[in-house]
């Protein structure tokens, strides 16, 4: 069976509402595995709509190992020069918690985890309006961000 975006948030939900006893020690680390897949979720989702307006062309590019290492600011940055520049940056503050809930182990994964459940709302009306741009658009955009990148362009 294939994984989907919208299993990360099947997930992320599951261990929010989880009524199991989590020692208080393991109980930062739920937190910060909740908002590691809400990350993971909205990322995918919003990398799956914008690749599937995609050509075969642009396609064969993206799936190149130097775009896939810049994948996460490919995807921000189209969201920006798309038109919606609040999405980008509602993204690039989930990688920025998700990135503190990984890496820095004295973060307040409390106020982290608050500030995620309303960026989370915020980007998933965003979602809807994504899946209705026209693909030329979105191959556009696409190269535009690759040029700017120094990434081959399709």
């Amino acid at each position: 069976m294939s994984l989907t975006p919208a299993d990360f948030k099947k997930f992320a939900e599951r261990l929010k509402k989880t009524k199991v006893y989590i020692p208080s020690n393991l109980s930062s680390a739920r937190k910060r595995t909740i908002v590691n897949r809400y990350y993971y979720y909205l990322f995918l989702e919003i990398r799956e709509i914008l690749w599937s307006k995609l050509s075969p062309p642009c396609i064969e590019i993206a799936e190149r190992k130097e775009v896939q290492r810049a994948v996460h600011k490919i995807v921000q940055d189209m969201l920006f020069h798309l038109g919606f520049p609040k999405a980008q940056s509602y993204l690039a503050q989930l990688r920025d918690a998700r990135n503190a809930c990984d890496y820095e182990l004295y973060s307040n994964e409390n106020k982290i985890y608050e500030e995620v459940e309303e960026i989370i709302d915020r980007i998933e009306i965003i979602i809807t309006v994504l899946k209705n741009i026209p693909s030329k658009n979105v191959i556009a955009c696409f190269n535009r961000v690759l040029k700017s990148l120094n990434l081959p362009t399709c």
